[in-house]
């Protein structure tokens, strides 16, 4: 950490974070110069202004209810960041997941803006299709996730041209009601959508807002 760059005038320390902002800017123009289109980076190393470049994924976590709930929070926190793109290892990366939490991973995993179910080598598969109930689950969680693209089309447009969110927080939206910044574990796909997913395994929603200023119409 306390290496000098090449210029001499930097140090390893306050440089390092640059490496996978650096890394995805030349990443996306290769990839534009060889294919001539648009393409989809994914970087675990990001910084400041990553965004423009490059996606991002929350890391190898456990199959863990308490790593599902991190991951909620992840999302938010990344699209504050500046990185609209972003999502977990749904079911967990290590450790066998149970029916459950799979079950409710994939639901939830279907409103992060990057989607991926992924784990390592030694953890038996995880596929959805080992679960009959997952399977099912998973089948409607990703129809709904498909049937709403054009809208989620439209929140990364928007976040391009203008920058902001894409899923956001619910204090993002209401930040005059202090019931929402203690809001963690419920999100918003722009201002429209609000995503309230069951992180335990008995099936409780932790939190469920209502807001006096909207009209919310149950559609999941």
């Amino acid at each position: 950490m306390l290496a000098v760059q090449d210029d001499g005038k930097q140090r390893f320390y306050n440089v390092k974070n640059l490496y996978g902002w650096s890394e995805a800017k030349v990443t996306q123009r290769a990839l534009f110069e060889v294919k001539k289109k648009r393409g989809v980076i994914i970087s675990r190393s990001t910084f400041a202004s990553s965004g423009r470049y490059t996606g991002h994924w929350l890391g190898d976590n456990n199959a863990t209810w308490d790593d599902l709930r991190t991951a909620v929070i992840g999302s938010q926190e990344f699209n504050m960041f500046g990185i609209p793109y972003i999502g977990s290892d749904i079911c967990g990366f290590f450790g066998e997941p149970s029916e459950e939490l799979c079950l409710r991973w994939q639901q939830m995993g279907a409103f992060h803006t990057f989607m991926r179910n992924h784990n390592a080598l030694d953890p038996a598969p995880q596929d959805p299709a080992k679960w009959p109930a997952v399977a099912a689950a998973t089948r409607k969680a990703n129809i709904f996730r498909y049937s709403y693209l054009p809208y989620l089309f439209s929140l990364f447009f928007e976040a391009s041209l203008r920058g902001g969110t894409v899923i956001r927080p619910v204090f993002y939206e209401y930040p005059k009601d202090t019931r929402t910044h203690d809001l963690g574990y419920e999100f918003l796909w722009g201002s429209s959508m609000l995503i309230t997913p069951v992180l335990d395994e008995v099936g409780f929603v932790k939190q469920s807002y209502e807001c006096s200023e909207q009209k919310w119409k149950h559609c999941y």
